[in-house]
């Protein structure tokens, strides 16, 4: 936060640029005052959880996670955080001993996927979230999932698509797939007004996936097939330059 961490005029154990208060202080001699109302942090800052100091400071302090990265912390938001703690089938989407709230995610809610845990496969049937934070590979091989919220998901590892399974991401919503998008079989079904970037690459296997209801696929990296897709109602498949 710069040169004004050391001030802390009204000694309330908050430095200047992490007190919500600091603008309206009126203390001489304190540093961040003329800069206050000028800039961002301080009085102008989010107090989402109400402890008193802006959201920025709780997020750079540690003191709240940020799980999709939106500047906002994680306890102000409809969180539903997989633990993949089932002890006969850690990975299914569906049971409710995988999630730390007790139940997979419904309607809006947010959804994290930590690091550093097992990697959910989606099996059966059909949720609706706002975003998706996956920081492991994603399996989707039966059921639904569709990402409603008008703002970024992601998969920073690989995306496998396969059997029935269905991803739907809403107009105006974006997935990015930062490691493989893989998809294959006749069923297997992107959908949705929205966008999904392939950063990595793409394999497209056998059979002819479908892409459908508007869905844009945009490859970023190097896609190899081995059968082709199904492009309907509207959808697309692009290349962007300097991708194979």
């Amino acid at each position: 936060f710069g040169p004004f961490e050391v001030t802390d005029c009204n000694e309330s154990g908050i430095l200047d640029v992490c007190d919500i208060d600091c603008a309206s202080q009126g203390i001489p001699g304190c540093l961040i005052l003329d800069l206050c109302a000028a800039q961002p942090g301080c009085s102008f800052s989010e107090d989402c959880n109400a402890n008193l100091q802006p959201d920025e400071c709780d997020l750079d302090q540690g003191l709240s996670e940020d799980c999709n990265i939106n500047q906002s912390p994680d306890e102000c938001e409809p969180f539903k955080h997989w633990s993949g703690g089932d002890t006969l089938n850690p990975t299914w989407w569906h049971l409710s001993g995988n999630w730390e709230e007790g139940a997979a995610p419904t309607v809006m809610d947010e959804v994290c996927i930590a690091a550093g845990l097992s990697s959910p496969q989606l099996r059966q049937n059909a949720y609706t979230i706002g975003t998706l934070a996956c920081y492991q590979d994603l399996e989707v091989t039966g059921g639904s999932l569709s990402v409603s919220a008008p703002f970024p998901s992601f998969v920073q590892g690989d995306l496998d698509m396969s059997g029935l399974g269905v991803f739907q991401v809403a107009s105006g919503a974006t997935l990015d797939v930062f490691g493989m998008l893989r998809i294959s079989g006749n069923n297997a079904t992107l959908r949705g007004g929205g966008t999904t970037r392939a950063w990595a690459g793409m394999e497209i296997g056998l059979n002819l996936p479908i892409i459908d209801n508007g869905h844009h696929i945009e490859n970023l990296g190097v896609a190899t097939a081995t059968g082709g897709l199904i492009l309907s109602n509207g959808s697309e498949y692009t290349n962007r330059p300097g991708a194979l």
